[in-house]
């Protein structure tokens, strides 16, 4: 199992585009009502392709546990420098249903800071169309 530090996570989180600040699901709106996270949207066929392939060639860190056994969120993160990637998160830790699929806005993937196995990251790099890297959270 790959353990990292605090600070290791944080950058890893920064280069894959996908840090957010905790609160930012869970912000107040200028009439002081919770904002609710942007619903799933009902993936296309390309997205339902790239689910599928992605989930086809993946191989995941010594400790996950199968794929099945996990919820799985997919996001398209367009970087600064053109690259188009896909971003993933798979969770078995907060009760959501093992075996979803889903697509969602890139600001709505899970964010856990520990959790091992529990939670795993994934870039998937679309012009190339290969698994750029697939890891396990650290451990709090």
């Amino acid at each position: 199992m790959i353990a990292m530090k605090p600070v290791q996570l944080l950058v890893l989180f920064f280069a894959l585009g996908c840090a957010q600040a905790p609160a930012q699901n869970n912000a107040q709106g200028n009439q002081g009502t919770p904002r609710a996270p942007a619903p799933a949207t009902s993936p296309d066929a390309g997205q339902e392709a790239i689910m599928d392939r992605i989930e086809r060639d993946i191989r995941l860190p010594e400790g996950a546990g199968p794929l099945a056994s996990y919820s799985r969120s997919y996001a398209w993160q367009q970087r600064a420098d053109g690259v188009r990637k896909v971003v993933a998160v798979y969770e078995s830790l907060t009760g959501a249903p093992a075996g979803r699929r889903r697509w969602v806005a890139e600001t709505d993937l899970p964010l856990v800071l520990d959790g091992g196995c529990g939670l795993v990251s994934l870039s998937y790099d679309v012009a190339a169309q290969r698994i750029e890297h697939v890891t396990c959270n650290g451990e709090a």
